[in-house]
């Protein structure tokens, strides 16, 4: 894979990769949307979902998308940043929490390419796959 992000970041397709973080933020109560009341004696927080694209040919974010903690729909989001980039090309590099067809679809309108990490168990995309019974997927042919 290290081989082929090098190469690729030789070409004029950027690769973009997206990511999300929760961030604690001062204890607001009345914000009910980031609240979290603790649990099991923690004590009470109010937490953001930051979504980052970030570029990584030129070091640079592309978008960032805020989100309460309650609201977090990183599907969405995703879609949003997707359709909103005024890149010809690229291709997109996301965790499992990115995971869904319609992003793939969305991906794929805008003329990307993608690489998305696929939920384990019985919800993920993989189930309605007919995937290798083996562990390994990549196999170097000589």
């Amino acid at each position: 894979m290290k081989k082929i992000l090098t190469s690729l970041k030789n070409e004029d397709m950027p690769i973009l990769v997206v990511d999300g973080s929760d961030v604690y933020i001062p204890t607001n109560p009345d914000d009910l949307n980031s609240f979290h009341s603790g649990k099991d004696g923690r004590k009470p927080y109010n937490l953001l979902h930051i979504n980052a694209l970030y570029n990584i040919n030129h070091f640079i974010y592309h978008d960032v998308i805020i989100q309460k903690s309650k609201e977090k729909n990183e599907y969405n989001v995703l879609q949003e940043m997707v359709d909103c980039s005024a890149m010809p090309k690229a291709l997109i590099i996301t965790d499992r929490g990115y995971e869904s067809f319609n992003s793939m679809a969305h991906i794929q309108e805008k003329g990307w390419f993608f690489l998305i990490r696929v939920k384990d168990g019985i919800n993920s995309i993989k189930n309605g796959l007919d995937l290798s019974k083996t562990d390994c997927f990549d196999i170097m042919k000589p």
